[in-house]
């Protein structure tokens, strides 16, 4: 326990009732001087924790990690193209969570494993994406762009063009990234 330095102990931990008394407006002067000093280094600590935050989270990437991240999105869209759902299943983390444009949130690798099943049975997919920004920080990445392509529905025949913007979180698991989040929209139609 730290001493005031404007109190008097009569020995080892005593009360503050035990206390030398000092003038009454003394005492006050120094409480609200040490009240006062709390709060201004709470203040300062926040204020260098957010800058800190901002400066590690704001700083793009273009180095070797940000090129792997990029491969592990390459892979996943070249897997999806060849229809290839166990080697898809190697890049989801296992907590992996997919939001799509419409429908629910598929939320675990299984279940993710088993939506994109169901669509390859249903569709033939082939896509490109483009990546207009990555953000690595420690063994998470954030990862912004632009998915094109088309899809084909097995049974009718017919073929569909889309184009989506998405966000994707990766993280590094075992050395490798995996696709731990995901989240798209359907770009304007301007844009097909």
């Amino acid at each position: 326990m730290a001493k005031n330095l404007f109190q008097i102990h009569r020995g080892p931990r005593r009360r503050s009732s035990e206390l030398i008394d000092l003038p009454l407006t003394f005492r006050e002067t120094v409480e609200d001087w040490g009240e006062g000093m709390k709060s201004r280094r709470i203040v300062e600590l926040a204020a260098v924790l957010i800058v800190t935050s901002c400066v590690a989270f704001a700083t793009p990437e273009a180095g070797p990690e940000s090129s792997s991240v990029k491969k592990t999105l390459e892979l996943l869209m070249q897997v999806n193209n060849a229809d290839e759902i166990d080697a898809l299943a190697k890049l989801y983390s296992d907590d992996v969570v997919i939001v799509p444009a419409h429908g629910d949130p598929i939320v675990g690798k299984e279940r993710a494993i088993d939506e994109s099943r169901r669509a390859l049975d249903e569709f033939q997919v082939e896509q490109s994406m483009s990546t207009d920004e990555t953000v690595i920080n420690a063994d998470t990445a954030f990862v912004r762009g632009t998915s094109r392509g088309w899809k084909l529905d097995r049974e009718t025949g017919t073929r569909q063009e889309f184009s989506e913007d998405y966000v994707a979180v990766l993280r590094q698991q075992c050395g490798k990234w995996r696709l731990t989040r995901l989240i798209w929209n359907d770009a304007p139609q301007s844009e097909l």
